[in-house]
């Protein structure tokens, strides 16, 4: 069993060589895709700010009128939230 786990580790360290002595041949290739990776995830987190942003808007909203005596099925509605969000925020 030592053996096998030995030659494993052998070809995985073999395989890291080849691939770190290709590195510089396809740097920029691996740079754009590193790029793109990047922009997509800057991307993704804005877009998830956004909607972070609009759901504490409209939870706002929500207190404000419960405060002023709406119905809670009416902030449900006019707000677009869900009842455990509302319920969430109670406690």
């Amino acid at each position: 069993m030592r053996h096998r786990r030995v030659a494993l580790l052998e070809l995985i360290q073999k395989h890291i060589r080849q691939v770190a002595m290709r590195i510089p041949q396809h740097k920029e290739k691996i740079m754009t895709i590193a790029e793109r990776l990047r922009q997509e995830g800057h991307r993704n987190g804005l877009q998830q700010g956004k909607q972070e942003g609009q759901r504490l808007a409209a939870l706002r909203i929500a207190r404000s009128m419960l405060t002023d005596g709406f119905d809670r099925d009416t902030v449900l509605r006019v707000t677009g939230l869900a009842a455990a969000d509302l319920a969430s925020e109670s406690h």
